[in-house]
């Protein structure tokens, strides 16, 4: 197939300029730079596990394309039906988006250590992933940004203590009763407080993700795959500490709909899903049925965490 003789060097270094970096006559996955393209040659070699691939495998599993795209992007345009008879009905792929990174802190990330500790993360994870760069404080309202080593994706969160979230409608509610510094004590049983800080996500494509790989030294047997970062960093301290964790990722996909980022994923590697014990949850393990899954005894992996139930 043409499609796999094309110069996958060029072709990376010209429609995907912000994922490659070009070094020593080759050009390697910023996501993971194990990965490399050799000028010259067809395919990839992962040097961590000795894994290759060719042009189109390259494509679905590390940039998120399906086959008809993968196919189609390396045709280009001057592409013959004879080229993708294969191809049934090809979807156009996203356009890559840009998303703008919130500004680091220049400073002590206070909150972001306050607000992580509290949720018993330790210390030394939190710096760890600080030290990786995939984990920050913003300068603009202090929120904990974790990204992805590539860019492509960020999940923003706030770290709001609950005295600054107090309920909003406490002038004008019949139910206000106030309790200690002036909460409400009926907070937590109204359906119009909402006690969980800002959290949001920005991404370049609809399947990108964060992830955290605490052994980049040993090629990783299986992705846990969670809905927010904070879940994925708390099943990571529960594995450890049960001394469960093999060489694995643990991945937050910013929420059980980005499903194309599941499908992404468990192209190339073996999946779990650690989702939240949730409705939301149970339907996405039934939407993956071919896929293993492991369940929080609390709603997601933080309470677990939180209670010590493991």
């Amino acid at each position: 197939m043409r499609a796999c003789s094309v110069d996958l060097y060029e072709f990376l270094l010209q429609s995907h300029p912000k994922a490659v970096k070009p070094m020593y006559g080759s050009v390697v996955l910023l996501a993971d730079k194990h990965i490399s393209v050799k000028r010259g040659f067809h395919g990839y070699m992962d040097f961590q596990t000795g894994d290759t691939g060719n042009n189109i495998d390259y494509l679905m599993n590390f940039l998120g394309y399906t086959y008809p795209e993968a196919v189609l992007a390396l045709l280009g345009e001057a592409a013959s039906d004879s080229d993708y008879s294969a191809v049934v009905n090809p979807p156009i792929p996203d356009a890559p988006k840009e998303i703008t990174l919130p500004k680091p802190l220049n400073g002590l990330y206070r909150n972001l250590y306050a607000y992580l500790s509290a949720r018993k993360i330790p210390s030394a994870v939190i710096q760890r992933l600080i030290d990786e760069g995939i984990m920050y404080q913003s300068a603009e309202g202090n929120n904990i940004v974790f990204c992805s080593p590539a860019g492509d994706y960020c999940e923003i969160r706030g770290t709001n203590s609950y005295a600054d979230r107090r309920c909003k409608k406490r002038t004008d509610c019949g139910r206000f009763h106030s309790g200690s510094h002036g909460w409400c004590t009926q907070m937590y049983d109204c359906h119009d407080y909402k006690p969980d800080p800002f959290h949001g996500c920005r991404k370049t494509r609809p399947d990108r993700f964060w992830y955290f790989s605490p052994d980049k030294d040993t090629p990783s047997k299986v992705v846990y795959v969670c809905e927010a970062a904070i879940d994925a960093v708390s099943l990571y301290v529960i594995l450890q500490r049960q001394n469960k964790c093999e060489a694995a990722v643990f991945v937050s996909i910013g929420g059980v709909a980005n499903q194309k980022a599941i499908d992404r994923l468990k192209r190339a590697k073996k999946v779990i899903l650690a989702v939240d014990n949730d409705p939301a949850g149970q339907e996405c393990r039934d939407r993956n049925p071919e896929l293993q899954f492991i369940l929080p005894a609390g709603k997601d992996w933080n309470d677990d965490l939180k209670k010590g139930d493991f």
